[in-house]
C-alpha cells in the first residue's frame, strides 16, 4: 500500500518501521537528509526515487494532499490479542477497544489522541478493520506506528478476559448516568468507543462494568466519536 505526507514518513522511519520504497521531489529529498541527520539515522539510498510532483500525483487522486512524498509498505499489521492477554506487565497499560468504528478519518484521529494521552495499547476488530487504509496513517499524523494495534474476533470474550486480568471495562455512551468523575479510583482502565450514531452495541454495554457519558449543554448534538474520544481520554490521562 501507499502513505503519503511528510510527517507520516518521516514518523515511520524514526519508529523504524519497514518502508519498501520514498518517491519524492528533490526538496522533500533535502528536507528527508536534514531530518536523518539531526535523529542520526540512516536509510538505505536503493530505496529513494526523486522524481517530480507529476510522477507522484498519478499515484492518488486530486483531492489528496500528498506533500509531494510518498511511501510503499505493507500493510497495517494487527497483534493477535492473546499476545496482550498473555503478557505480564509490571504496570497494566490503559487500553482502547473500538467497537466497529470503521470510518478511515475518525479511527486514525483516535489514534492521534490515543497517543497523546497514553493509550498506546488499542485493540480493533480485524473483521472491519481497513488494513490497506493511506488516510488512516495521514489521520494520525503518522502516530499509529508509536501504538500497538490488536485485532480481536469476539468482543464480549475479549471483555471477560480483560476483566480476568483486573481491567475495568468502561463504555462512553451518551445515555449513561455517570460521567468521567465517577473514575476517579479505578486502576486498570479499558475504555470501549462504539461507532458513530450506532454506538456501543447492547451486549458490549451489559458486559462493561461502568457506563460513561461527557458532560456537555443539553440541548447539544452528540460530538462526533473522535472529538468525544480526545475529550474522555484526556480527563482519564488527567486523574
Amino acid at each position: 500500500m501507499l502513505i503519503y505526507g511528510k510527517n507520516v514518513i518521516f514518523n515511520r522511519i524514526l519508529t523504524g518501521h519497514k518502508i519498501h520504497k520514498i518517491l519524492l521531489t528533490a526538496k522533500n529529498h533535502q528536507e528527508l537528509e536534514k531530518f536523518l541527520q539531526k535523529n542520526q539515522l540512516k536509510f538505505p539510498k536503493k530505496l529513494i526515487e526523486i522524481c517530480d510532483k507529476k510522477r507522484i500525483d498519478r499515484e492518488f487522486s486530486k483531492n489528496i494532499s500528498h506533500q509531494s512524498i510518498i511511501a510503499k509498505i505493507d500493510g497495517i499489521d494487527l497483534i493477535n490479542e492473546n499476545e496482550f492477554l498473555g503478557k505480564n506487565f509490571n504496570q497494566k497499560p490503559k487500553i482502547l477497544i473500538l467497537d466497529q468504528i470503521t470510518d478511515p478519518q475518525n479511527i486514525g484521529a483516535i489514534i492521534r489522541s490515543a497517543f497523546a494521552f497514553d493509550f498506546h495499547h488499542i485493540f480493533v476488530d480485524k473483521r472491519h478493520f481497513p488494513t490497506k487504509s493511506a488516510a488512516i496513517f495521514k489521520s494520525s499524523t503518522g502516530y499509529i506506528d508509536n501504538i500497538k494495534l490488536y485485532s480481536y474476533s469476539n468482543l464480549n470474550n475479549l471483555l471477560e478476559n480483560l476483566k480476568k486480568i483486573d481491567y475495568w471495562c468502561l463504555g462512553l455512551d451518551g445515555s449513561a448516568k455517570s460521567d468521567i468523575s465517577n473514575i476517579k479510583n479505578l486502576g486498570n482502565i479499558a475504555l470501549i468507543l462504539g461507532a458513530e450514531g450506532s454506538g456501543i452495541r447492547p451486549l458490549v454495554k451489559k458486559n462493561c462494568d461502568l457506563l460513561l457519558k461527557i458532560k456537555m449543554h443539553p440541548q447539544a448534538e452528540s460530538l462526533n466519536v473522535s472529538n468525544a474520544a480526545a475529550i474522555i481520554m484526556n480527563q482519564i490521562y488527567s486523574l
